[in-house]
């Protein structure tokens, strides 16, 4: 399994070999509608503990370098995967620890809510959908 997820995760980022039809080959790359299981198969392999394959770490790097070598004709570019605002987890997180921090002091959910709108100038409600949303997490790894 490893071996073919290795094969086919350097086929979604170097291509392969198809034959031309005239006796000699070119480089092929899969539709996007063919990428999902290659995609997977390079997660697989990226969230393995075991090493990941010299080939293609090379082969990553070269998507990612920004002075590529010239035979190098792809490269990745970093987008945001939907249109509109975007989460903000990390101010999530310190507007959800303020509202826990208030509430182990004794201070009533709705008050601490209230001060923690105050202080990151939301409104009430966009604390309490984060506080929602964030306290079983920070119940979990914060006690």
């Amino acid at each position: 399994m490893a071996s073919q997820d290795v094969s086919t995760a350097r086929a979604l980022l170097n291509g392969f070999l198809e034959n031309a039809g005239t006796g000699s080959v070119r480089t092929r790359y899969f539709a996007e509608s063919e990428e999902q299981d290659a995609r997977l198969a390079l997660c697989r392999l990226l969230r393995s503990k075991d090493p990941l394959d010299r080939q293609l770490r090379n082969h990553l790097a070269n998507l990612f370098d920004p002075d590529p070598l010239e035979w190098e004709p792809r490269q990745i570019k970093l987008a945001f995967r939907r249109r509109g605002r975007h989460p903000d987890p990390a101010r999530a997180t310190k507007i959800a620890m303020r509202v826990q921090e208030q509430v182990r002091n004794n201070i009533k959910v709705t008050d601490a809510i209230a001060v923690a709108a105050a202080e990151f100038s939301l409104d009430d409600e966009a604390v309490r959908k984060v506080w929602a949303a964030s306290r079983v997490l920070l119940k979990q790894y914060r006690g």
